[in-house]
């Protein structure tokens, strides 16, 4: 597996991502489409011509166990399976290879376009690539589920091992129908790929109060609310300030003590304010943050509460 160099928390990636399917919408899949077997639930990100396959994400604590369903469902006009159906499920490691292939061609070809080095492509859209998940890493009840006749519904339970996880890795794990014993297999919703992963006790929604000071305009007031993403065990990704850039935030288990990573730019990192000590409280799940980095006229200093809703 390759190790992700650019960490995109899931969350941010499916922000603004919505567009048609690629030949039937999921309406037409579940109410108009007759005998249809697929994998049931909109896909957090749907299969587009970007996208290939479909993206569901399952995070968990880091535990030694977790799971989720795959559900499989008979779906078109009639409202349940006139028999029992039998529905295989595999595991296909092509389809990480071929939906990352295709995010690293489609980059490659817009870097071309744009004039730049089509060699930083990977690169640039590494946070958006797929591990395959190991497979020690997690278990199948079952590879078939069979819908009942009079239900239009089954189940195979996933169970995962999300403090084994490497935080470094994004792990996906590709199903796809590959039989089903009535039914046409649905070409939208019969490959999924889920995307699976592990947050830390700090992974979570905030409000961040606070003031941003500027060395010539002076302060102006934050207040808005925040997601914190997991990109290690102890550690989490948030915006900065109210400037839009990531600052990468990382906690002494021990002390509690908040270090912070990133930069604004290559010459204008994240550091801490002098004598002003950085910590999370866990009592009150709440980061103290104060930092600065350099610019034009001295300083811009940030100063913020984060608050776990």
């Amino acid at each position: 597996m390759k190790k992700i160099h650019k960490i995109i928390p899931l969350a941010l990636l499916y922000l603004g991502l919505s567009s048609c399917l690629k030949d039937e919408s999921y309406t037409a899949d579940t109410s108009v489409a007759k005998n249809m077997v697929e994998l049931a639930g909109a896909p957090d990100v749907a299969a587009t011509a970007a996208y290939i396959y479909g993206v569901t994400g399952q995070s968990f604590p880091v535990n030694p166990t977790g799971s989720f369903n795959i559900e499989v469902k008979y779906a078109g006009t009639e409202v349940v399976a006139p028999q029992d159906i039998t529905v295989t499920l595999v595991v296909d490691p092509t389809m990480i290879t071929k939906y990352n292939n295709k995010i690293i061609a489609d980059k490659r070809a817009e870097l071309i376009a744009e004039g730049h080095d089509p060699a930083d492509a990977e690169e640039e859209v590494a946070g958006e690539l797929f591990d395959l998940i190991t497979p020690n890493l997690y278990t199948l009840s079952s590879t078939t589920a069979t819908i009942k006749k009079g239900e239009n519904t089954a189940k195979v339970t996933v169970t995962v091992k999300p403090n084994q996880f490497d935080f470094a890795f994004r792990y996906g794990l590709p199903i796809r129908i590959s039989t089903a014993s009535l039914g046409t297999i649905s070409s939208n919703f019969g490959s999924v790929i889920y995307s699976v992963g592990a947050k830390n006790e700090y992974d979570g929604e905030y409000e961040a109060t606070g003031v941003f000071t500027h060395p010539v305009l002076g302060p102006r007031d934050i207040h808005e609310d925040k997601e914190v993403s997991t990109t290690g065990q102890y550690s989490v990704v948030t915006v900065a300030g109210d400037i839009g850039a990531p600052v990468g935030l990382v906690v002494n288990p021990t002390t509690n003590d908040v270090t912070f990573t990133g930069a604004l730019s290559p010459t204008q990192p994240f550091i801490p304010i002098p004598g002003e000590r950085s910590y999370y409280d866990p009592a009150t799940k709440t980061f103290h943050l104060n930092y600065r980095y350099t610019g034009g006229g001295g300083f811009r200093v940030i100063r913020e509460t984060l608050v776990r809703k």
